[in-house]
């Protein structure tokens, strides 16, 4: 197993997916060193079941502090976008009003808890207006 995630943390991704149906898209600094394929091996080492449900990278890099714009420039062009969640441990990422109402942030010595789980998992069945 790796360590380079938390038990708990994989665990309640785990059950997001189970819960909702979500996909993941990848925007974080490992895409820069990492193809989609390695990224899930990753995951799959840290035992997280669902490595099917990890969709894509995406390969347009704004910069350091703009996974906000990365995360934008994404979702712009889905039509069928339901709803989505924002897992990052680094809240000054974004800086729009409607980007931080999909929002959770996991403290970065403890991962994603069961409380983050919690809010990832209602973010996801509000409907949108």
């Amino acid at each position: 197993k790796d360590d380079m995630f938390v038990e708990e943390a994989v665990n309640n991704l785990n059950k997001l997916i189970e819960t909702t149906g979500a996909k993941i898209v990848i925007i974080s600094q490992w895409r820069r060193t990492m193809s989609l394929g390695k990224i899930k091996q990753v995951f799959e080492i840290a035992e997280f079941e669902h490595i099917d449900s990890i969709l894509d990278t995406y390969e347009h890099f704004a910069g350091e502090n703009s996974k906000g714009d990365d995360i934008e420039s994404f979702l712009t062009p889905i039509d069928d976008l339901e709803n989505y969640v924002i897992i990052d441990d680094c809240e000054g990422n974004y800086t729009s009003d409607w980007q931080k109402l999909h929002l959770v942030t996991p403290d970065p010595g403890k991962g994603f808890t069961q409380e983050d789980l919690t809010k990832a998992i209602q973010i996801l069945n509000e409907q949108e207006q």
